[in-house]
């Protein structure tokens, strides 16, 4: 994790035993998977909310891209994190 202004971004090729295109990172927060966009599943902040379902999305979803061979085509198809990560951010150099 690279701290940054009060906010983490984990850099997923610390870890050297798998291959990138085998790890998801789910998080509330965006910004902790900016280095590897492709590879993050957005979620929302669980606040003790008494109808919070989000987990049980996150299974559908998680079952659903285990049977790609590469989950972040996936993941980018479905999420379009670059796509806004460029229209909000702007297209970086």
């Amino acid at each position: 994790m690279n701290p940054c202004h009060g906010v983490y971004v984990k850099d997923l090729r610390i870890i050297a035993d798998r291959d990138i295109k085998d790890i998801i990172l789910v998080d509330n927060s965006i910004i902790s998977f900016a280095f590897q966009m492709e590879n993050g599943i957005p979620i929302k902040a669980y606040m003790r909310q008494e109808n919070d379902e989000e987990l049980l999305f996150m299974v559908t979803f998680l079952e659903e891209v285990f049977s790609y061979p590469d989950p972040r085509i996936h993941i980018k198809k479905t999420f379009c994190l670059k796509e806004l990560q460029n229209k909000y951010c702007g297209n970086p150099r």
